[in-house]
């Protein structure tokens, strides 16, 4: 399906995607990333990036499908017969897996640039919702004790629940999600991975900001440095109060004293400059966000 709205592949099906995929494994993105506590340059994380992060951000109901899977995998190949899996084609299952398997494995033996999280591997969790959904339903169908049936399904609702409850109290953060298995939660996660690189509470900030200040005494404007794009924050400001100076500008032109600091915990650009923390974007706990007020010596 892919390859009817790709004009390059069309012209050469088997080579120019290969193509594709090396290009763009070795993208230069000259950014750093924290990782395991540490900053890294993105084109040198370590090979074991992508699957590190699958198992510290997938929900735990994941791992409850898969480990079933696996298990009815080894029946079927220890007893050379379809007992569970009787009615279900083997090749599609195993093109399935190839879809979840290779990308992540063709990203560690090339050492693949890899940055954000797994933003550039979202198209795996739809072969992985169906293998999950499919060995649930297998094992509930056909386990010889109704006790498998009633463990599996208990620890699916029971991770579900908890994922939803989590996705609503990080709206509309939910990409900072962390599973509390292996990821051991946002919170702690947060002490040694990226959460907020997306940078949208800019405009939770910016809102903020817009809703707490008022126009100054003499008329002027508030100026607002930020570490964001511009239009992250400028868009949220109304002009004719709030002035937005960049983080590069403002270095440049240290005169030019801010009186709000706007910033994210990415890349520790809230410790940029030194100031009152006035208020603070977060979920569960974990910072996303600073609004400082920067003195005016």
């Amino acid at each position: 399906v892919m390859i009817l709205w790709w004009p390059s592949a069309q012209m050469r099906p088997l080579y120019h995607p290969w193509i594709s995929l090396w290009q763009s494994s070795r993208f230069e993105f000259h950014g750093d990333v924290v990782f395991e506590g540490k900053m890294i340059p993105a084109m040198d994380v370590p090979r074991y990036y992508v699957s590190k992060w699958f198992l510290i951000t997938l929900p735990e109901f994941y791992f409850v499908g898969f480990a079933v899977f696996l298990v009815l995998t080894g029946c079927y190949f220890l007893r050379f017969k379809r007992n569970f899996l009787q009615t279900d084609p083997i090749i599609e299952y195993a093109l399935l897996c190839l879809w979840i398997v290779l990308p992540v494995l063709l990203a560690a033996v090339i050492g693949a640039t890899a940055y954000d999280g797994l933003r550039h591997f979202l198209f795996i969790i739809p072969p992985l919702s169906i293998i999950t959904g499919i060995a649930i339903a297998k094992i509930c169908q056909n386990a010889p004790f109704k006790i498998v049936s009633a463990g599996v399904i208990g620890l699916t609702v029971i991770s579900m629940i908890v994922t939803a409850v989590d996705m609503i109290q990080l709206h509309p953060y939910q990409y900072i999600f962390f599973n509390r298995v292996f990821g051991k939660g946002v919170r702690e996660a947060a002490k040694s991975f990226e959460t907020e690189y997306w940078g949208s509470s800019y405009k939770e900030g910016a809102e903020w900001i817009k809703a707490n200040y008022s126009m100054p005494s003499d008329n002027g404007k508030i100026t607002v440095v930020s570490c964001s794009p511009f239009m992250s924050t400028t868009y949220y400001l109304p002009k004719d109060r709030f002035t937005y100076v960049s983080i590069r500008n403002y270095r440049h032109t240290p005169a030019r004293v801010p009186t709000l600091f706007l910033a994210t915990t990415r890349w520790n650009c809230n410790q940029e400059l030194v100031g009152r923390v006035v208020h603070i974007v977060a979920r569960k706990g974990t910072p996303l966000l600073y609004v400082k007020e920067i003195a005016n010596d």
